[in-house]
């Protein structure tokens, strides 16, 4: 079974968290509905609350991808991708609220992947304990593919201050193909970074108290001095 580094920041859409246009709570809580719905009717039986439920939903997923009827073999279709990545997302993204804090958003300008608010793959979710965005249903759709999915976005993005250690922190725990495409693993891999990215202000608030500068202050000295 190859191995994969847990989603990070890609260089092309690396971005700090910051408010963008909200989102109608409504819309967000009738996809988590039909999230309900759907894996409700592959398990059987209502799925629990909170985090503990995503393994229900990971179970929906490899029906679904079993079932597919798109191209490729066992891939679902781009019309059933986008309905059920919606729901999915919005389920993942409450989720993560719950547990870490938070709150959605639309697009804001001058982001790469700035689109129409409407759109579900558009939207993001800010966590609020510590700097860190990410795209849950970029993050459904690629666990329904079980691989990247044009016109989707399924990473994590911070401040730059802590973009290269996140993504050097994240790249040393390679997981397996299943688990890195699955909601249970993504929640996990989003709660490491966010005891990361706490852990990267607590540093830099210990260097501010003793006057020393950010490492990333040396590097643009260095920068400096040889140019």
């Amino acid at each position: 079974m190859p191995s994969f580094s847990p989603p990070s920041v890609p260089s092309s859409t690396r971005r700090s968290p910051t408010s963008g246009r909200g989102l109608d709570a409504e819309r967000i809580a009738e996809l988590c509905r039909a999230a309900g719905d759907y894996v409700q009717r592959v398990v059987g039986v209502p799925i629990p609350e909170g985090e503990d439920s995503l393994a229900f939903v990971d179970h929906y997923i490899s029906v679904v991808r079993g079932q597919g009827h798109g191209p490729g073999q066992g891939q679902i279709s781009d019309e059933v991708l986008t309905l059920v990545a919606a729901a999915l997302g919005a389920y993942l993204g409450q989720v993560a609220i719950a547990k870490f804090g938070g709150h959605w958003r639309g697009p804001v300008p001058g982001e790469e992947a700035t689109g129409d608010v409407d759109d579900p793959a558009n939207w993001r979710v800010e966590i609020s304990s510590v700097p860190l965005t990410f795209d849950p249903v970029g993050m459904a759709a690629e666990a329904l593919r079980k691989g990247e999915v044009e016109g989707y976005s399924a990473g994590m993005t911070t401040v730059p201050d802590f973009s290269e250690a996140l993504v050097d922190a994240l790249s040393r725990n390679p997981v397996e193909e299943e688990y890195y495409y699955s909601l249970t693993g993504r929640l996990e891999t989003l709660g490491y970074a966010v005891e990361l990215i706490g852990e990267f202000q607590r540093q830099k608030q210990e260097r501010a108290e003793r006057g020393e500068p950010d490492p990333g202050d040396l590097d643009d000295e260095d920068d400096k001095a040889m140019n």
